[in-house]
């Protein structure tokens, strides 16, 4: 069937030789300011991704409310909606193979913490809706059918010879603990691959014929140990243990000849690509390293193999893709970096991000985006030397209304390089401006990278327009940028983790750009957290504090039944690693706990909280709302039903963000705007 027009419309299909001088990327005049609901609203698109044959786009698109799934052919430039959820998003998705795809449930504006069990399961269709298959339940089915213990798996990549199966991680075996199996996407059969298996494995790395050659184990005292093996039937091998917080050694890849590719951090503060021989359980070549940042950490915190680029043709390791302050690859190949460059000739001023094409196509997905363009997909033809402008993920968004997310870094108190990220309005002279420090959340997660995306970004890009400037920090405890910025966050919460938002608001006030009696603090989850205990500490710094789904009692949030903490062993030990034991050490939690310290708040507050949320429950915030009113402080207060840890209706989204503006103008000041 032909897709309704919100979702049919391709675009311009623009056909460009390279390299050329592209389209004026930067817009006409600016426009009016845009709407709340212009910032929040679902993407037209997200996720595009090429057949294997590069003859059809799979993608998603809004559809009720909800992110479905559809495939574009391109020879006939028709589209097909191949699902039609209205409670839940397509959120991950992948080809089987040219005609297949595979795809799972969930809600792309909430990370975790939900309460809502139509998320999850494993799905697969043909590209043109037949042969739809459900490969496992989601989690409301799964309870519906009175099962128990939930059963989860996960595509984990294509096989190399065309078929029906993927590779997928399954707990059938282990609830806690998955393995990799074979999986029949048309028969829903399952062949176990690791028998063999190390136990408790948390990471599991497959080679290019889908064999699982090394693996990460993780015991309930957080001692990590890297296992390999020579092929799929030997006995896996012990090579390295280390401690999580420790300095170590992680697997990654296998090329396609075979060659073990590892990050290590040993020796150095950031992790860097090398091979590693495993018979002599040694590193061997550096392959690259980044000043900036770890390498192939995706958000700082996983091993991240996509990070790795491959000739299609020589199979030879071509590229690392690093997501420093400005993202890049570092081309370990001629002719491919000559390809980049004409790509980024053709698309200036954007990081211009791409895959080579399936062995056997000359195609390729490009992915143009910037600080201030939150991406559009273009088809490459490498042989033809064209590309074609596809789809636009959110166009309604100009760049010349946006402003330059501007990399900076300043010194903490105790001589840490912290870096950040700034937003100044347009239009204003970049002095003495009222301030909103955006506090990402985690707090163990880089959340904010350089581009027009959520979370910080594209709420700063909102915030800018209304004449604010906004600061993002990276403070201590943000994986990626290093083993020392993340360690020094260790019991450091409401204490130097703290200091570092402090430092940062007084590196712009000495700079000239911030007004110090206008700055207020907003963040989500941990960076709720932050805002309440910023007001706390440093009563006199701030005007106003906004703290959504923010943890405000430290050892209830680390002890209660009605959070999901306490349903991971592993996840409570590491947070009585990293913040206090709550068992042991509950006066020094209470002591940094915001709900137990509302008399020194001085500053007005706004509480948003989810009425479903697991990750933060509804407790956290009651009591903080409680404790304010006890002590006769300014508060205002929302929780929306059925929301969790994070708001998935758009209705809930605008009102959040349009109560936060309001709030913001008459704290910081009516008429913000420059």
């Amino acid at each position: 069937m032909r897709l309704p027009d919100c979702i049919a419309n391709f675009g311009r299909w623009t056909a460009l030789v390279l390299p050329l001088i592209f389209m004026q990327l930067s817009g006409g005049a600016s426009a009016a300011p845009n709407s709340v609901e212009d910032f929040f609203k679902n993407p037209q698109y997200y996720g595009v991704k090429l057949s294997p044959d590069g003859t059809h786009l799979a993608a998603t698109a809004p559809s009720d409310g909800r992110m479905n799934l559809v495939v574009i052919a391109l020879k006939e430039r028709k589209g097909v909606r191949l699902t039609n959820y209205k409670d839940s998003d397509v959120v991950n998705f992948d080809w089987v193979n040219n005609d297949r795809l595979v795809f799972s449930l969930g809600n792309i504006n909430e990370p975790s913490g939900s309460e809502k069990k139509y998320v999850g399961g494993l799905f697969a269709v043909d590209r043109d809706g037949k042969n739809a298959r459900v490969l496992v339940p989601t989690a409301e089915a799964m309870g519906k059918s009175g099962q128990v213990v939930l059963r989860l798996s996960f595509f984990l990549s294509r096989t190399r010879e065309p078929s029906d199966e993927i590779i997928a991680l399954a707990n059938d075996r282990n609830a806690k603990n998955p393995d990799i199996y074979r999986l029949n996407t048309k028969t829903g059969r399952k062949t176990l691959l690791t028998w063999e298996n190390p136990g408790r494995v948390e990471q599991w790395v497959v080679d290019k014929d889908g064999a699982p050659r090394a693996a990460v184990s993780l015991d309930d005292k957080l001692r990590e140990t890297m296992w390999w093996r020579p092929n799929a039937d030997a006995k896996w091998v012990e090579l390295a243990q280390y401690d999580l917080f420790e300095k170590n050694i992680l697997p990654l890849d296998f090329g396609y000849d075979g060659t073990f590719y590892v990050l290590s951090n040993l020796g150095r503060d950031k992790y860097a690509l090398y091979t590693y021989d495993p018979e002599k359980k040694s590193l061997k070549d550096l392959v690259f390293e980044h000043p900036e940042v770890d390498v192939a950490m995706a958000n700082g915190v996983m091993p991240d193999a996509s990070a790795l680029l491959y000739d299609p043709k020589t199979r030879k390791l071509v590229g690392v893709r690093f997501d420093a302050m400005k993202p890049g690859v570092k081309w370990l190949d001629e002719p491919w970096a000559k390809a980049a460059a004409s790509l980024d000739a053709s698309l200036p001023g954007r990081v211009n991000a791409f895959r080579p094409p399936f062995e056997g196509s000359n195609r390729m997905v490009v992915y143009s985006y910037s600080d201030r363009h939150s991406g559009t997909w273009y088809l490459f033809d490498a042989a033809a030397k064209q590309i074609e402008e596809v789809v636009a993920m959110r166009p309604w968004l100009k760049e010349a209304d946006l402003v330059a997310m501007q990399p900076l870094s300043f010194k903490a108190r105790d001589g840490l390089d912290i870096p950040a990220y700034l937003f100044l309005p347009k239009g204003s002279e970049g002095k003495k401006l009222p301030l909103v420090v955006n506090i990402h959340g985690g707090p163990h997660v880089r959340a904010d990278s350089w581009g027009l995306q959520p979370w910080g970004p594209i709420e700063s890009q909102f915030l800018a327009q209304q004449g604010f400037a906004v600061l993002l920090t990276n403070f201590r405890m943000t994986p990626g940028f290093g083993h020392r910025l993340f360690t020094s966050g260790i019991r450091q919460i409401g204490k130097a983790m703290q200091e570092d938002l402090e430092d940062g608001v007084e590196h712009l006030v000495k700079e000239g750009l911030v007004n110090p009696d206008k700055v207020c603090l907003y963040g989500a989850s941990y960076g709720g957290y932050a805002t309440l205990w910023g007001l706390v500490k440093t009563p006199d710094k701030y005007r106003c504090g906004i703290a959504a789904l923010a943890v405000t009692d430290l050892p209830l949030q680390l002890t209660s039944t009605q959070g999901d903490t306490v349903d991971s062993e592993e996840g409570s030990y590491f947070w009585a690693r990293m913040v206090g034991d709550p068992r042991k050490e509950v006066a020094e939690l209470r002591a940094v706990s915001p709900a137990y310290h509302a008399d020194r708040i001085k500053a007005p507050t706004l509480l948003i909280f989810g009425e479903a949320d697991r990750r933060v429950p509804l407790e956290q915030g009651e009591k903080m709302k409680a404790a304010l009113e006890k002590a006769g402080k300014k508060t205002e207060w929302m929780a929306k039903p059925e929301e969790g840890h994070g708001f998935a209706k758009i209705e809930n989204r605008v009102d959040m963000y349009t109560h936060m503006l309001k709030f913001l103008n008459e704290h910081l000041g009516a008429g913000a705007k420059p």
